[in-house]
């Protein structure tokens, strides 16, 4: 049993705070304590005892200060919504630096003291300069934040909520460069509970923080890989993490009021002790062999600060102790080379951080001794998702599908019982019958909003295996609902429903599909764990890992597609991803083809005309504050999201609070400007029309496909069209006569910025008659002459060859784009029938006519 420890009582009841000033500024090496009775205090480092201290810290209030943060001549503490700054060594010039209605819970001081960083429960970190208290700038984080830590360089901040999910913010930019979802356990947002990562003192080249079963989690600077993970207590959740002066060891407190001290090299446990409550601060002595600590007492506890001395074994270099590279690689037993690495040439390459000093080293300079190399450990696979789902909220709440027919709401009772599942629509005008609730018995963790019925899965459980259940909207037979029951070991991972069918994607890498009655249809192997699952009208789409991850966390990802009532595999290929990032949704658009999101906020779309995919919309370069866009639905002109500002996906509303709103926003593929607005909106337009060609072409050609496979015996010819191509589901459409409109209309913009040679070239790709001589009055009525003559010389070749009655040809170079069958002639090749050599072209039918000359 470990050595139990002394604790004394300074700050009365409640929660306390102890940090030493670092090297190199005023009052280096002391050590400054705060506590409930909202006073600060400079102590001596080897004895606790108080030398001096402030005056109250909120004169005439309870309240008191409960964090502390110590930088080069400047300390800053917390009240419950205040921050407040003092200078060192004699604590002078107490200054307010921010102030608001919700608590506060976590603050940091950047390395040099300029600028200091709080959040709380209200959503965004704040930055604030320490010599003006201004607003320099605020992260767009999550609320209830629980800790902060700047690197050691101040080019980083990393972040961590009460959900449990880690965030690294890039100070210059002020955007994320990394994140972790669920890495630690959630807390308790009504509490004061902590959960703060630490950089490493070596330039922070390694980010340690809380992890769920007892582990620390350590993530590599600028890769952002995880490179180790540290077991210090099974069942218990860490909430602090500290490392030592030279970084060779690391102390750790749990919500078990434990606080223990591992080996970063190989994880030895050097020693543990039980603290008398919940630890609020751990900080290591800069010069000796021992450890601080400041808990968070109560009436009956022994005290609030103490000092663990001796922490690391004497046979072991001291937590302070600066080896060179040789002679820690012996001492801990490990090849030379192996463990540190030399920080004077580790140099990133990068530009200097605004917080950076004359004297201090250059963005990514490593300090101190060495740099820690772990074994490299390769990122886990992605785990599989349902589109459209978040994470329950305290109460219990949670959407298992939000999507743009509507949503399906699960609420459970906080004593544990049966939970229900309401069912939403957007459009309540054109679904007005109220579906009623379905009573959750079976614990269902997924679920799919489909235009026919609903589709929902629950996990296995040592009583129950795992189950998959459809109910239809209006169910006109009795028992028109369906459950199926997988095998033992199999479960459910994500579940979707179109039209006809609805499917499950399980762990035994088994795409299952069956009928709205029931009726099992197929089980196709897939070559990967499953990732996700959607469907769209008749269409199926699975995605699924090919191979594991790269170093930077990049997941291979491969897809297919499916036509459900023709048994067939449409398409099949590599899911394009943002390098580093993981896939957060896919979908089908209204046209019918799919769509995936990245958590990058990139948005592609397959694009059959290159058989490829291709950008369809950037979150990165819609974004104009601190806006996060959680996608609901992807089309080929806008995007249909939920904006959200400090969160990262919608809550459930209560009561008559309204739900989600969506929100419209315009497509942005990618394309470089062009010198003019109506050049860009004409590139954007050729963009869109292009793929909604090709979408044409290709689903007319699935039609046929599965036309002649179902009518080989009926007697009719291959290759003909469908008698009824809207069969295949929503994915077909004719070609619309709203494409024409578009290219009028962009013809008028072009000829009124006298940009002639695109207006013919854009009609030479209209496909009827009409649209031809639509452009003819256009060019006549913006008085553009030799434009309207060489538009009449297409109207009467597309008047002599009868182009209105012949339908749309694939391109031999475009892999499915529509073109006319007659071949586009540029303006040189365009001549008057009949007209002499050197003759330009005819006059135009359209245009005035000259009066004649008077007799």
């Amino acid at each position: 049993m470990s050595k139990s420890l002394e604790f004394a009582k300074h700050h009365g009841e409640g929660r306390g705070c102890v940090a030493f000033a670092p090297a190199g500024g005023p009052g280096a090496g002391l050590l400054v304590t705060t506590g409930a009775d909202g006073r600060l205090a400079i102590r001596n480092a080897q004895a606790v005892q108080i030398e001096q201290a402030s005056n109250p810290i909120a004169p005439g209030e309870a309240a008191g200060a409960h964090r502390l943060a110590v930088a080069p001549g400047v300390v800053a503490v917390l009240q419950d919504s205040a921050a407040k700054a003092f200078t060192l060594p004699d604590l002078s010039s107490p200054r307010l630096l921010a102030g608001g209605v919700l608590p506060l819970r976590a603050l940091a001081l950047s390395p040099s003291g300029a600028t200091l960083a709080v959040a709380g429960d209200d959503p965004g970190i704040r930055l604030l300069a320490v010599g003006s208290s201004a607003v320099l700038r605020t992260l767009a984080s999550a609320p209830y934040t629980r800790g902060l830590a700047y690197d050691p360089e101040g080019a980083y901040l990393a972040s961590m909520g009460a959900d449990g999910n880690l965030t690294v913010w890039d100070i210059e930019s002020g955007r994320p460069v990394f994140s972790k979802k669920g890495l630690a356990s959630k807390v308790d947002i009504l509490s004061r509970q902590l959960c703060e990562p630490a950089w490493h003192p070596d330039g922070g080249s390694l980010l340690a923080a809380p992890g769920q079963d007892g582990e620390v989690v350590v993530y590599e600077r600028l890769s952002w890989r995880q490179t180790a993970v540290l077991s210090l207590a099974h069942g218990s959740s860490q909430r602090l993490v500290a490392f030592s002066p030279n970084g060779l060891y690391l102390a750790a407190a749990d919500e078990d009021d434990y606080v223990r001290v591992v080996a970063l090299q190989g994880g030895q446990a050097l020693g543990a002790r039980l603290l008398p409550g919940a630890a609020a601060c751990l900080t290591w002595h800069p010069s000796s062999n021992a450890l601080l600590l400041a808990t968070e007492t109560g009436d009956d506890a022994r005290g609030e600060f103490t000092r663990w001395n001796g922490v690391v074994p004497e046979d072991q270099p001291g937590p302070h102790e600066v080896l060179d590279v040789a002679s820690a690689a012996a001492s801990l037993g490990a090849a030379p080379g192996s463990i540190l690495e030399g920080g004077d040439d580790d140099v990133e390459e990068g530009s200097l951080p605004s917080d950076s000093g004359p004297d201090e080293p250059a963005h990514g300079r490593r300090r101190g001794a060495g740099r820690f190399r772990f074994p490299p450990r390769a990122p886990p696979p992605q785990a599989a998702f349902q589109p459209g789902s978040t994470r329950p909220d305290r109460s219990g709440r949670s959407y298992l599908c939000f999507n743009a027919l509507g949503t399906l709401t699960l609420r459970r009772e906080p004593g544990g019982g049966a939970g229900v599942i309401e069912t939403s629509f957007h459009d309540t005008a054109r679904h007005r019958r109220r579906v009623p609730l379905i009573t959750d018995h079976l614990g269902f963790s997924l679920g799919h909003l489909g235009t026919q019925g609903v589709v929902l899965a629950s996990p296995a459980t040592e009583d129950a295996p795992s189950t998959i259940t459809f109910r239809p909207h209006e169910g006109w037979a009795a028992n028109s609902d369906c459950t199926k029951a997988l095998p033992e070991g199999e479960e459910a991972l994500c579940v979707a429903s179109g039209d006809t069918f609805f499917a499950a994607a399980t762990s035994a890498r088994l795409l299952r599909i069956f009928s709205l009655s029931g009726l099992q249809l197929c089980v196709l192997c897939l070559a990967g764990p499953a990732v996700t699952l959607t469907a769209g009208g008749d269409s199926l789409a699975v995605v699924w890992h090919a191979q594991r991850p790269d170093a930077d966390g990049t997941q291979h990802l491969r897809y297919s597609t499916y036509a459900v009532a023709a048994g067939a595999e449409l398409a099949q290929g590599a899911l394009p991803l943002t390098p580093g990032s993981t896939l957060v949704w896919a979908g089908f658009t209204p046209e019918g083809q799919l769509a995936a999101q990245d958590s990058a906020g990139e948005v592609r779309v397959a694009g059959l005309r290159w058989g490829a995919w291709a950008p369809l919309f950037s979150a990165e370069a819609a974004r104009q504050g601190g806006e996060h866009f959680w996608l609901v639905e992807c089309g080929l002109r806008e995007v249909q999201c939920v904006v959200l500002a400090g969160a990262e996906e919608p809550g459930v509303s209560v009561g008559t609070a309204p739900r989600p709103t969506l929100s419209s926003l315009p497509t942005r593929p990618g394309l470089l400007a062009g010198g003019s607005g109506a050049a860009q909106e004409e590139e954007r337009f050729r963009c869109l029309w292009e793929r909604e060609a090709a979408q044409d072409q290709a689903a007319l050609d699935a039609a046929r496909r599965a036309e002649d496979q179902a009518r080989r015996g009926e007697g009719e010819a291959e290759g003909e069209l469908p008698r009824n191509p809207r069969a295949i589901g929503p994915s077909w459409k004719p070609p619309a006569a709203a494409a024409t409109l578009r290219s009028l209309r962009l013809l008028a913009e072009l000829a009124k910025a006298d940009r002639c040679a695109r207006c013919l070239e854009l009609a030479q790709q209209m496909h009827t008659v009409a649209a031809v001589e639509g452009a003819v009055r256009l060019a006549t009525h913006f008085k553009a002459i030799a434009l309207a003559d060489r538009l009449s010389l297409v109207l009467e070749e597309r008047m002599d060859t009868g182009a209105e009655s012949q339908e749309p040809q694939p391109s031999p170079i475009g892999g499915g784009a529509l073109l006319p069958r007659s071949q586009a002639q540029g303006p040189a090749t365009l001549k008057r029938k009949g007209a002499a050599a050197g003759e330009d072209a005819a006059p135009n039918p359209f245009s005035r006519r000259p009066k004649p000359a008077q007799a």
